[in-house]
């Protein structure tokens, strides 16, 4: 599912955005384990040892300065209503 997120965010088109949140739904997931798998930094604080997107989420905030993939895919989550 991982490799999903990445391929799918890259064009920020929100129905991919929507899709991606769908697809961690119908995995199971919970809104925490999906920010977990887009940045565990989020969920366990800026020292914890593990990365998932490293180099997306560094050139998101270089060009965007933020996370940008994090925010639409969780924002796709919440307006779906899960």
């Amino acid at each position: 599912m991982a490799s999903v997120i990445v391929s799918a965010v890259r064009f920020s088109d929100p129905a991919l955005n929507s899709l991606i949140a769908r697809i961690a739904k119908l995995y199971g997931l919970t809104r925490d384990e999906l920010r977990y798998i887009l940045d565990p930094a989020d969920v366990y604080g800026p020292d914890f040892p593990g990365e998932t997107f490293r180099v997306l989420k560094e050139k998101e905030t270089r060009l965007y300065g933020e996370y940008r993939t994090r925010r639409l895919v969780l924002e796709a989550w919440d307006k779906a209503g899960y």
